[in-house]
């Protein structure tokens, strides 16, 4: 973002500089693994450093407030590529460069959010995945098939929302019957007034990004609305968790670097 995709040059003395790439990122979302960053510098002869955020739109703020020119590489939702790029926050990437970049699945890598006017690509994609449920069977007594669960006051004060403008209001558009990138006012107003009633009920313990596959672990929590890794990654660590697509659908999301 702002930078360029090689690595710059710090440093003094012939023979002397050391190359540094600077990367925003979540933390512990893989640009930073010890095996990933050792053989990078390895191969490029070079040091890799990161910048964390804890939101998209912090990654946003970093760049607009000192990072373009300073951040090489970032690893933001292709939705938040597409407001970056109103901005010109990124650069054109030259994916003749990348060898295999033509294996990426075509509905995937070929989207409007992540190209500029003149069709270059601004993000090359990392992972994908889906918005949905994560929930602890042993606190459930309905069948999780419906984001309707989220309202249910069974559950009083046991329900994890993300702290995610974008997906929040998406996954309310979605158990309205609205699609998720709807801009039409009646419909975000509704989702909006939802969303209110939801908290007032007093279902919700938390809205949280990166502590909540934590708490579903520890079993803090009967219900969150979980990025799929994150899920995974719970059920990995608590096999006796699930995760469901509800009736209404979901969404693909796109990370990109």
């Amino acid at each position: 973002g702002g930078g360029t995709a090689a690595p710059q040059n710090s440093g003094t003395g012939e023979g002397g500089a050391v190359r540094t790439l600077t990367v925003a990122n979540w933390q512990g979302y893989g640009s930073d693994a010890e095996y990933a960053v050792q053989a990078f510098e390895e191969a490029n002869n070079c040091k890799v450093v990161h910048q964390y955020f804890d939101s998209e739109e912090a990654l946003l703020n970093m760049l607009r407030q000192g990072g373009l020119g300073q951040i090489d590489v970032v690893l933001p939702n292709m939705a938040y590529v597409a407001i970056g790029k109103r901005e010109n926050l990124f650069q054109p990437i030259d994916v003749s460069r990348l060898e295999n970049y033509g294996d990426l699945r075509e509905d995937i890598r070929d989207v409007e959010d992540v190209k500029d006017a003149d069709g270059n690509i601004l993000g090359v994609p990392w992972t994908w995945g889906t918005t949905s449920l994560g929930y602890n069977p042993d606190a459930i007594s309905d069948t999780v098939d419906s984001w309707g669960i989220l309202w249910d006051t069974d559950y009083m004060n046991n329900v994890f929302m993300l702290d995610s403008i974008r997906d929040t209001m998406g996954v309310t558009l979605k158990y309205l019957g609205y699609s998720m990138n709807t801009r039409d006012p009646v419909a975000l107003e509704a989702a909006k007034q939802k969303l209110i009633e939801q908290k007032q009920s007093g279902v919700v313990k938390a809205y949280q990004v990166d502590e909540t596959k934590d708490k579903m672990v520890a079993g803090e929590a009967a219900l969150a609305v979980m990025w799929s890794g994150d899920a995974q990654y719970a059920i990995d660590l608590n096999p006796d968790l699930a995760y469901a697509i509800p009736k209404e659908g979901s969404n693909v999301w796109v990370d990109c670097m």
